[in-house]
């Protein structure tokens, strides 16, 4: 007999905002090889003896300064959507919510999803747009430990959703409550990527300035052209000029180029323009997490306040908006399950 089943699977967050945890879920984060691309022994010695060290506590004061009452916004807004998705659907299919890195993990997941019996299965990274350092990094963790299985599931996998009418209709109803007449200028903020991730995924990609005007077969896996695409469905679904939007990226770390341009600098330019109110999307985040609540709702706002701006709006993120909860059934149903 089929026993059909879900998973639900998100970045994570660490346990605690406490040092000690942030420490040890950078750690964890940064020591998977499809974050950083250096050999093992390179990668071991800049996470564990420079980065987790030095960067822990100031991580921890970013997580402290978003922690609510139920933990961490990206797990509690999580198991959330997990929970409304199973509402929706008949009682004998399984909805399961995992993390890549923290609790509650995937090996976790995958244990009850065993001992529920689960027949056929699909995957659901909650990324809109592909990377390797997520979606795939995601399938690398589940190949790993399937393994070991002598049995697997019928299974599906979803790389992405990035132009999925329900996930763009979706961000749409959210922003739908603000007055963009009322806003000067307006930001769709992703993810950064180093240039190196991006180029490894098209053939052509960053060779000039348009080459992210348009999704073809040079360029299906692209992450940049991946965020330009969902921002031009989203600006078409508001009926939002594009010459207010800049499609911008944030979240960058030191060390080799990463894509452009960097959110922290759009915001700075446009406040020394005269730009006083801003409205800022994060299309790449279907949850709101510490790279929306406080690198956009907090530093971004006191950066642009402190640059001559007025004021600047951080558009929620999907969390478990029920258009949401319905996006994920839609961009589930696209890929029905069969038995072999």
């Amino acid at each position: 007999m089929q026993k059909k089943g879900i998973w639900l699977i998100q970045l994570g967050s660490p346990r605690s905002p406490k040092r000690g945890d942030v420490a040890a879920y950078l750690r964890e984060f940064l020591s998977d090889p499809r974050m950083i691309q250096l050999p093992s022994p390179l990668r071991w010695g800049l996470v564990n003896c420079i980065i987790a060290p030095f960067r822990s506590k100031k991580s921890a004061a970013a997580y402290s300064s978003i922690w609510g009452k139920n933990g961490s916004p990206l797990v509690t807004h999580s198991e959330d959507l997990a929970v409304a998705i199973q509402k929706r659907l008949p009682s004998d299919i399984w909805v399961e919510l995992s993390m890549r890195y923290g609790s509650p993990s995937i090996e976790q997941g995958w244990q009850r999803i065993k001992e529920r019996g689960v027949t056929d299965l699909k995957i659901l990274p909650l990324f809109p747009q592909y990377s390797f350092s997520t979606s795939a990094s995601v399938f690398d963790a589940i190949s790993n430990i399937w393994k070991s299985e002598p049995v697997l599931p019928n299974h599906q996998f979803f790389s992405f959703f990035y132009q999925h009418e329900a996930f763009i209709e979706a961000f749409a109803q959210v922003g739908e409550n603000f007055d963009f007449d009322a806003y000067d200028h307006i930001l769709m903020s992703y993810h950064g990527l180093p240039e190196s991730y991006v180029k490894q995924t098209g053939k052509e990609c960053l060779l000039n300035e348009r080459c992210c005007d348009r999704i073809d077969e040079r360029n299906a896996f692209c992450y940049r052209a991946q965020c330009f695409d969902s921002s031009r469905r989203l600006m078409e679904r508001l009926k939002i000029p594009k010459n207010k939007v800049t499609v911008c990226f944030q979240s960058r770390l030191s060390g080799p180029p990463w894509i452009r341009p960097f959110t922290d600098h759009v915001v700075l330019d446009l406040a020394k323009q005269s730009c006083k109110r801003l409205l800022v999307f994060c299309p790449s985040f279907v949850a709101d997490c510490l790279e929306t609540i406080e690198e956009i709702g907090i530093r971004a706002r006191e950066d642009f306040v402190e640059a001559g701006g007025e004021e600047l709006t951080l558009v929620p993120s999907l969390n478990a908006h029920p258009a949401w909860v319905e996006a994920c059934l839609q961009i589930l149903k696209e890929k029905p399950l069969e038995s072999p």
